[in-house]
């Protein structure tokens, strides 16, 4: 048995064969690896388009494929090219990020790697893979995904959503300029002139019941751009789970301050001191 085994192991192991292996250098530190492993977390998520049919998200009856998450990453990305004329050779000297939008620029910044220089993300969406005890307190109790759940979100009309924002906690502290165009932006209006939140509230809830932002984070040490993490010390994310995916990657810090997630719509002077002190370096 012994002998049959040792067989199968030279045989499945090597040179040139499915399962060889060999010794490289990962940040200094010798590791042996498969020969045949994907070169990149980029490559492997590359695959995965293999399957866009699949089911990539899922809460309750809302599912999201590989291919519908992709088309997300993408979007984006062509918009820097086909707006901004963003072509090979061209470099981004800073993209800035809040919130979802800090989350997803971790991908675009992946995949155009020395492409984008430097990243401010400004408390992004990164949660860690939750507990079941978590969700549970997360959806039902005082968390973020119960809170979303009840945001109203149908108005009469613009106005009417601009009115009734500025009288409640969430953007009370909003400058004029940044819930004006909150609602410009984050509201769709219908023929009747009815404004509804372009954002489902379900969806929204979704990733916050499940931690399924933390997919973002796969894959970050591709990133090669000056990375800066910014954590709201009033808001609701994980300062040490921010630190530890900085951590992956090779030019990455993270900061702070005492004020919340939505600071650069409370204070744009706050988010332009961070943007100053990413050129200083």
């Amino acid at each position: 048995m012994l002998d049959e085994f040792q067989e199968a192991w030279t045989e499945l192991t090597q040179p040139g064969s499915q399962f060889a292996m060999k010794d490289i250098e990962v940040r200094g530190v010798p590791m042996r690896v498969y020969e045949a492993a994907p070169p990149s977390m980029r490559f492997v998520w590359e695959l995965a388009t293999g399957y866009g049919d699949r089911d990539y998200v899922v809460f309750e009856d809302e599912r999201y494929t590989y291919a519908e998450s992709d088309a997300i990453i993408r979007a984006l990305a062509h918009h820097l090219r086909d707006v901004h004329g963003v072509g090979p050779g061209d470099r981004v000297a800073l993209a800035i990020g809040h919130s979802f939008g800090g989350a997803l620029l971790l991908r675009v910044a992946e995949r155009l790697g020395p492409q984008i220089e430097r990243l401010l993300l400004c408390d992004p969406v990164l949660l860690p893979p939750l507990t079941p005890e978590q969700i549970a307190m997360s959806s039902n109790g005082p968390g973020l995904a119960a809170a979303t759940r009840k945001r109203r979100n149908v108005f009469p009309s613009l106005e009417a959503a601009y009115e009734h924002c500025r009288t409640r906690g969430l953007f009370a502290d909003f400058t004029p300029e940044a819930l004006a165009l909150y609602i410009a932006e984050g509201m769709a209006e219908d023929q009747a002139g009815e404004a509804t939140l372009k954002c489902d509230r379900e969806v929204e809830a979704a990733i916050f019941d499940g931690g399924a932002f933390a997919a973002v984070a796969e894959g970050v040490g591709e990133a090669t751009a000056q990375v800066l993490f910014v954590h709201a010390e009033r808001g609701n994310f994980i300062r040490a789970y921010y630190e530890e995916v900085a951590g992956r990657m090779s030019n990455a810090s993270v900061t702070g301050g005492d004020f919340g997630h939505l600071f650069p719509l409370e204070s744009p002077a706050t988010a332009v001191e961070f943007v100053k002190s990413m050129f200083e370096k």
